[in-house]
């Protein structure tokens, strides 16, 4: 069965910009903002000697939730501006994730 995705169109109070999106670009946008601040919370932790019991220790989730509120939030933002200055010019701005690619550019 093929997936259907639903846009969404949202318009501003003096009906001049409209942005349009769809679930799946939601998505894409909520799995690169959990990415980011992964990755940020694995940088962060790597001075103390990184192991796999680290991953679920407190410090570790603490440097998660705060990276997700600092560099995610700001990833988060810079993107959708990317996207809302596209649309805004009538430029197709459309947010995808490679999801194949992420874990090995982090690494690479």
């Amino acid at each position: 069965m093929p997936h259907i995705h639903k846009n969404y169109s949202f318009k501003s109070k003096n009906g001049r910009v409209s942005i349009h999106t769809s679930n799946k670009e939601l998505k894409d946008l909520l799995v690169a903002w959990l990415f980011v601040s992964f990755a940020f919370a694995i940088a962060r932790t790597v001075g103390n000697g990184i192991t796999f019991a680290s991953f679920f220790s407190i410090e570790f989730i603490v440097f998660i939730l705060i990276s997700a509120l600092t560099v995610g939030l700001a990833f988060l933002l810079h993107e959708l501006a990317h996207k809302i200055v596209a649309q805004t010019i009538q430029m197709l701005g459309r947010i995808q994730s490679r999801h194949n690619n992420a874990f090995t550019r982090s690494i690479g």
